[in-house]
């Protein structure tokens, strides 16, 4: 081990072997007078640090010159927040302690110190609130539809019973209605030649459709060269 006070090796861990200085307190003011050297050369205010951060997620790292990790953070947070909130608010706490832990750091001059720059730091705030702003519109109108469309059911048209003709003159068309379905709706002409049928001949005839829709039952009754639109 060396000691901080004399600078040498010593064997002991309670005492020096060359100067006798007691190295718990020797440690302890060698950290203190680092840490004040480190404040003298231009340190960090930690708590300032972890303000910045809970402001605004990614700031804390701008104070302490770390811009690659502000923007990650930055980010990170915004996306987790909008599509999952409990990743980003790890990432959002994470920031604060981040950025609490290098100002720390580079007081006690564990780590090397960098130079602060104002114009970066103000551009960054504006650099974040703009992008709050986009990415939460962007994941508003693009993911946030697709995601409900996952979640919640989709709305299904299925056709109970269907027949074309008229009085005792009938034919069943469930089978060909139901083929007409495309993406849950059904927009399609009553004619003979689109049915492939005319059960009678010379008279006017009618669809009768029962058909259920988002749980309910309805019926629908289409004359005879009508368009039939469902729902």
């Amino acid at each position: 081990m060396k000691c901080p006070n004399c600078g040498k090796k010593t064997a002991s861990t309670d005492y020096c072997d060359q100067c006798g200085v007691l190295l718990s307190s020797a440690v302890e003011q060698d950290k203190a007078e680092k840490h004040h050297r480190g404040m003298l050369k231009g340190g960090r205010n930690a708590f300032l640090a972890a303000i910045l951060s809970f402001i605004l997620p990614g700031l804390g790292q701008i104070y302490g010159s770390d811009y690659k990790k502000a923007v990650l953070i930055l980010f990170g947070t915004i996306i987790g927040l909008w599509v999952f909130f409990i990743p980003g608010v790890l990432i959002w706490l994470y920031g604060i302690y981040d950025a609490f832990s290098t100002a720390n750091k580079m007081n006690n001059q564990e780590i090397g110190y960098r130079e602060a720059n104002s114009i970066i730091f103000a551009g960054f705030i504006i650099f974040g609130i703009v992008s709050v702003i986009l990415v939460s519109i962007v994941i508003y109108f693009s993911v946030y539809p697709a995601l409900f469309q996952l979640i919640s059911p989709t709305p299904s048209l299925k056709i109970i019973s269907a027949t074309y003709g008229v009085g005792d003159k009938k034919i069943d068309v469930t089978t060909w209605l139901n083929s007409k379905i495309i993406n849950n709706a059904i927009k399609t002409p009553v004619t003979n030649t689109n049915i492939g049928s005319d059960p009678a001949y010379g008279f006017q005839k009618f669809l009768i459709v029962k058909y259920e829709y988002q749980g309910q039952e309805k019926t629908a009754n289409i004359t005879e060269s009508k368009m039939l639109i469902l729902p």
